[in-house]
């Protein structure tokens, strides 16, 4: 967050051993970053 210019924002799964597969849930959030449904929120309390 240094940068003046951030051209760039990646998601990162890190998977190990027998875990190497991603669950149906990490494939929908996989999925939707592909497809660009991502958005920033802010929430001021």
């Amino acid at each position: 967050m240094n940068e003046k210019n951030i051209t760039e924002v990646v998601f990162l799964e890190v998977k190990s051993g027998a875990g190497k597969n991603l669950n149906d849930q990490e494939k929908r959030l996989r999925d939707a970053i592909r497809a660009g449904r991502v958005r920033w929120e802010e929430f001021d309390v």
